[in-house]
């Protein structure tokens, strides 16, 4: 996942949009991203305040790794604080200013190899009072010549648009002679948007257009910064002018989308009057930045759990290098060199490539992990872990310690530990990578994980559904990822672009989201109570996923249509002591919603026990790892760990349950057991057979199997009279 470059001016990017589009889109999608991200903004402002606190932390800890890094995520902004101490230390002198300039240019050239910074100073070090009181007015006058464009836009008037262009273009000189050449830059790409709205222009704009991006690319290389991602992105941008210059073309003259077109309708036209965008309204595009967890905490998906146990595993064997095939954004390769010495290697493709170091161990640790994203080198943050040897699954002890002896070999589990935030519509979102395949803003169920503990059996194994989720503002409760938000009183349309580099929104119109709401009710035990139950549309606004829960006794407000429920957690406790359980749509209905209108979804007591059960001959064969429990709404409850199930099979005369006989039991594995049972399933992971109620009466050794002749069975079914977490089970006669 590469982590953007963020400036605060967000000039052009061509990576926005397919390269194979036609000119008129082309240039349509580019000057899009000039539009609305006009330099200052609150996401700029925001990036900065987080670059700077960060910045000072790693200055106090002397962090050198994490001031690169800083450096590489956050170049605009470095600078723009780089001018802050350059004038600091102008006015007052002050020593701490000049040694916070030294440190920032001695890490800046190892990192770009770059004089850029000693050029801000020695431009900034020959201003006086004056020269600095003018250069604060020019930048006034920057973000005005911005405001003149927006006036133009509305009034279309010709004079309007020239005199946006004049000014703009004499501010772009006024910086350039005063020597802030970067900031003169970002004029010059103000002139040329300018340009660019202007109505029926001739070939002598253009041309003028073009000498203003060869004017760019000038200002930016005696400043001899050419490294950042937004100086190549406008480069490749120029090109892509020029060559439509030379076919003849005038770039922005272009005929306007018919109306409606973009907009997806269904065939039959009923949902034409859903989901438009808000007349006037374009997409926004905001950057996104990464950051580390600190701590853990739990996630929606069972797979993003505080208990590490629970995370996707990598076995390594020897000193083999091996890939975490799961990992999508590019090769994460992993290497043991030592009994406790890891490392990531970079790109494994190059024999000489370099070594990083991890530091995994039995404590749950969260770290930068480097890899090649096509040519460029960028890092993602992953969770780490390798158990020891006394770990507790379910009740027995384990040995999950790495080995380096005669066989070398080494378990470790990880998950996700990176952050994506951006600020949309005034409100910072957090996007989490639950599945950790380098990717956020997937749809529910996306990606789909193999789990033998579904109910499914130890035969056949069913798929874990995954939920990418997100943090709005400054609220606790964990939301799934949806592609329809509101955020006040507005409904926002979001894509997340370019593989996590940029999260674009939209406003849609309020008249097309008529909305309803959907009230979740709990009737049960407080620790069987669901922590998530996430539902997701169906229909026309598919893409959107809501959390019950989050809607608290009021419910929570949705856009009309048929949901499902999908997923959701259950846990109480603290990990690794903690009590889980998944849920699953199992036999659960639609809930319709409808405009205006409430729909209520009672989940919880009385509970029943599910169960598949196979006839060879005369007998019936019952199977522990088929069990599942069945919630009022139908709702499919399984996964539970470590409080399995520990049922009673029993039979009766007729389904009302009379003449009720007890065939036997199940319990939970105790001591060696364990691996009496891996013998039976080997393909099965062993800590998902710690799960696995075994035959209390078996005198066959260790099985979940339980074989009565059929003529003892008219009617079976399971009992449970208390279960630690969900209470009374009581039976479903088959």
């Amino acid at each position: 996942m590469t982590r953007s470059e963020i400036d605060r001016n967000r000039p052009l990017s061509p990576e926005a949009f397919p390269r194979k589009h036609s000119p008129g889109l082309l240039w349509l999608s580019l000057f899009f991203v000039l539009l609305f991200l006009l330099p200052q903004g609150l996401s700029g402002q925001n990036n900065y305040n987080l670059f700077v606190k960060q910045w000072n932390a790693a200055i106090q800890t002397r962090d050198k790794k994490k001031q690169a890094r800083l450096l590489k995520t956050y170049s605009a902004e470095a600078i723009d604080h780089f001018r802050v101490l350059c004038d600091r230390y102008n006015i007052s002198g002050s020593n701490a200013a000049a040694d916070a300039m030294e440190g920032m240019k001695a890490v800046w050239e190892q990192v770009y190899g770059s004089k850029t910074l000693q050029l801000i100073e020695n431009m900034r070090s020959d201003l006086d009072s004056d020269g600095l009181r003018l250069l604060r007015k020019l930048d006034g006058r920057r973000r005005q010549a911005w405001g003149l464009l927006e006036v133009a836009k509305k009034t279309k008037k010709p004079e309007d648009f020239k005199k946006a262009r004049d000014e703009m273009k004499a501010v772009a000189d006024a910086l350039e002679e005063l020597g802030e050449k970067l900031k003169a830059a970002e004029c010059v790409l103000g002139f040329v948007s300018v340009l660019y709205e202007t109505p029926k222009k001739n070939k002598a704009d253009v041309q003028a257009m073009v000498e203003a991006l060869d004017r760019y690319e000038r200002l930016h290389k005696e400043w001899d910064w050419t490294q950042g991602k937004a100086f190549k992105r406008n480069k490749v941008w120029a090109k892509s002018i020029r060559a439509q210059v030379k076919r003849g073309g005038i770039p922005g003259n272009e005929a306007p989308k018919k109306k409606g077109q973009g907009i997806k309708l269904d065939p039959n036209g009923k949902d034409k009057k859903l989901g438009k965008y808000l007349k006037g309204s374009k997409w926004v595009k905001e950057d996104l930045y990464i950051s580390k967890m600190k701590s853990l905490e739990e996630g929606i998906s069972f797979a993003a759990s505080a208990w590490p146990l629970a995370w996707t595993g990598i076995f390594l064997e020897g000193t083999a290098p091996k890939d975490m095939d799961s990992f999508k954004d590019g090769p994460v390769t992993l290497q043991r060199l030592g009994a406790s010495k890891y490392v990531a290697i970079v790109d494994k493709e190059n024999p000489k490539s370099k070594k990083v170091p991890l530091k995994i161990g039995a404590k749950p640790r969260s770290m930068y992990v480097p890899y090649m994203k096509g040519e460029e080198e960028t890092e993602y943050a992953f969770w780490f872990y390798v158990g020891s040897s006394q770990v507790q699954v379910g009740g027995i002890s384990l040995n999950l310690s790495p080995q380096w002896g005669r066989r070398k070999t080494a378990l470790i589990f990880y998950r996700s530990a990176s952050i994506l935030s951006c600020k949309i519509a005034g409100q910072e979102l957090k996007l989490y990578d639950e599945n950790f395949n380098g990717k956020v803003g997937e749809d529910p169920g996306s990606v789909m994980f193999g789990d033998f503990r579904l109910g499914g059996g130890l035969e056949k194994v069913q798929g874990h559904p995954s939920v990418d989720s997100m943090r709005i503002g400054g609220k606790k409760h964990l939301l799934p990822f949806s592609r329809y938000v509101k955020l006040g009183d507005s409904w926002y349309r979001l894509r997340v672009l370019r593989n996590n580099e940029v999260l674009n929104y939209r406003p849609l119109d309020p008249a097309t989201v008529p909305t309803g709401r959907i009230v979740y009710k709990w009737k049960g035990p407080s620790k069987a109570k669901p922590r998530h139950v996430i539902v997701r549309e169906m229909g026309f606004f598919k893409g959107a996923a809501f959390d019950l829960v989050a809607g608290g006794k009021k419910g929570i407000e949705v856009p009309v249509g048929e949901y499902e429920i999908f997923y959701g957690r259950i846990y109480n406790g603290k990990a690794p002591r903690a009590n889980y359980a998944v849920l699953l749509k199992g036999k659960s209905p639609m809930i319709k919603v409808e405009a205006g209108k409430t729909a209520t979804v009672q989940m919880g007591a009385p509970f029943h026990l599910e169960f598949e059960k196979k006839q060879e001959g005369g007998k019936i064969i019952m199977d522990s790892s088929t069990f599942w429990i069945r919630g009022s709404f139908g709702v499919k409850y399984t996964g539970l760990m470590p409080e399995v199930l520990e049922p009673d099979l029993v039979s009766a005369k007729d389904q009302k349950g009379r003449g009720l006989r007890k065939l036997g039991t199940w319990r939970r594995l105790e001591g060696n057991e364990l691996e009496d049972l891996r013998k039976l399933y080997p393909k099965v992971p062993i800590l998902y057979l710690a799960y696995v109620p075994i035959n209390k009466e078996s005198k066959n050794g260790i099985t979940p199997l339980i074989t009565v002749p059929l003529k003892k069975a008219p009617f079976i079914g399971l009992r449970q009279n208390k279960h630690k977490m969900f209470g009374k089970l009581l039976p479903v006669w088959k």
